[in-house]
């Protein structure tokens, strides 16, 4: 049977394709007429949405060569992310995604050249504040890197490190209180031995795990929504 529509389709091609061309059509038009009906029945207004999260407008980044001659590896991203968002930014490896976040929390790398007309976030204006003002990173927002190896402390055991995480948003706790909220965090993200992972060292956990391990200490940290 496929071979005999095979032979058909290279005879008559049109045998399948003005069907597939209207099948296209009545699909949109029932698209187009579902998003029509809710625009009626259920509008949306500006008035109705969040307010902005995190705003970026024309941030551009570039680094120096050897030549001296600047190389862009952002251009001219602008972006808006709303309370309860969540906005996918999709590239190949090098192509900006990392240093497009690291922009927004302030940590690009000294020898980035880099301009924005506009950062914001929660409606403060980040370009106007001196580096010692953005206190956002770890209390406010944060940032998830691919690569644990390169982000955990390798000397400092995990509870270590989220002690020092936790203490960044000022609340004054015990050091028990400090203890059960790491091992909460570590089993929020499905760490079947907290207690134990809580006191190992990078080193003594997977790729996976330490991936992990940088997910409980980002978002039990910074919660902005």
């Amino acid at each position: 049977m496929v071979a005999a529509g095979r032979n058909v389709l290279l005879d008559a091609w049109w045998v399948a394709t003005i069907p597939g061309l209207a099948i296209l059509a009545v699909s949109l038009a029932f698209n187009l007429l579902g998003d029509g009906l809710r625009d009626v029945f259920d509008p949306v207004t500006e008035a109705d949405m969040p307010d902005a999260l995190a705003e970026i407008d024309g941030l551009e980044v570039a680094f120096a060569g050897q030549d001296g001659a600047l190389t862009p590896a952002v251009r001219g991203v602008s972006l808006t992310v709303r309370c309860g968002e969540r906005l996918g930014i999709v590239g190949e490896s090098g192509s900006g995604k990392s240093l497009t976040g690291r922009a927004l929390l302030g940590l690009l790398p000294p020898e980035a050249k880099w301009s924005a007309q506009a950062l914001r976030f929660e409606g403060q204006d980040l370009l106007a504040m001196r580096p010692k003002e953005r206190r956002l990173c770890g209390t406010r927002m944060s940032i998830i890197l691919q690569d644990p190896k390169y982000s955990l402390n390798p000397v400092m055991t995990v509870a270590q490190q989220m002690r020092e995480t936790f203490a960044r948003q000022g609340a004054k706790q015990s050091r028990r209180e400090i203890r059960e909220r790491i091992v909460a965090a570590l089993e929020a993200v499905h760490i079947r031995d907290p207690e134990r992972v809580a006191d190992a060292y990078p080193h003594e956990l997977s790729g996976g795990m330490g991936q992990r391990v940088m997910i409980a200490m980002m978002v039990s940290a910074a919660r902005a929504c």
